[in-house]
Parts: structure tokens; sequence; C-alpha cells
């Protein structure tokens, strides 16, 4: 009687710890496309040329023309045009990219002084043509109140910041 209890025992445990014991597995499938990382490059600087100013007041650059308009003051000298900046982008082709300022510009003088510069944008979106190039066109503002120092106010100057700009897909 025991060894029919030790096998019929032995029987059952053979049979469920089996099923117990059962695996399966499947394969499954990763995927990634990699396309070409964006770049950003400076291809022009933003350049006002000479203005004097007998007040406060703000001088304003189109970013499509690089016309330039004076107002808030009586000018003695207010440039009719410009050097717009330009940016070359470049990244997949046929593929459309979100463009942004991130930070605006200090401009500094070699007496420590400063101006802030306030860049506008031709587009917030860019779509690269098909060898996947784009171009970006910057103007903007600088507010004066009249007493600036005669020289050059530059971001490449010692104190100076150079604007940002972003492009992401």
């Amino acid at each position: 009687m025991k060894k029919l209890l030790g096998v019929s025992l032995l029987a059952l445990t053979t049979m469920f710890g089996s099923n117990a014991a059962e695996a399966v597995s499947a394969d499954g499938e990763a995927r990634i496309n990699m396309i070409q990382a964006l770049t950003l490059t400076q291809t022009q600087s933003i350049n006002y040329g000479d203005t004097a100013v007998d007040g406060a007041g703000t001088v304003n650059m189109a970013h499509s023309s690089g016309a330039i308009t004076c107002s808030g003051f009586n000018s003695h000298s207010c440039p009719a045009t410009g050097t717009t900046g330009a940016f070359s982008v470049s990244g997949k082709s046929n593929t459309s990219v979100a463009v942004s300022v991130t930070s605006n510009a200090t401009m500094s003088h070699s007496d420590s002084s400063t101006l802030t510069f306030i860049p506008s944008l031709s587009s917030t979106s860019v779509t690269l043509d098909g060898s996947g190039a784009g171009n970006i066109s910057v103007g903007g503002a600088v507010a004066l109140t009249g007493t600036e120092s005669a020289g050059e106010y530059s971001t490449t100057n010692s104190g100076g910041v150079p604007y940002q700009i972003n492009v992401v897909y």
C-alpha cells in the first residue's frame, strides 16, 4: 500500500510538475532610423553701421532686407540699411525644422557700457531643401538711451555675449 501511494504521488508530481516548468519564448523586433544631425552655422554677422543719436530711442533692422528704422529720437545719422545676420542649417532633406531665439545679445563697449540686442527671425520654421540645406535671416532691435559712448558696441568685445539661435527637428 505504501508502495502504491508512493508511486501514485510520484506520477502526480511528474505530471503536474512538468506543466509548471513549461516555458515559451518569442523574438521581439527593434528598429531605429538614424537621420542626419542638424548643423547650424553663422554665415554673416549683423552690422547696423554708424548711428548718431541725440536722445533715447530704438534702432530696428528688418530681418528680410536689412532696412533700418530709427524711432524715438531725432537722429543725426540713422543708416538706411545694414547687414542682416545669416545662418545656414543642414539636416535631413525635405524636412521642416523649428527655429527659435534662445537668448538676446549683450553688446559691450571698451568702457564696459553695454547695449542689449533683441533678435528677430525671418521665420520660426524652415523647410530644408532636397539636399538638406536651409537659411535663416536675423534682424532685430537695439534700445538706446541717448547717452551711449562713441565707439563700437559688439558681442565680440570683452563683456559681450552673443545671441543664440536654436533649431530642432
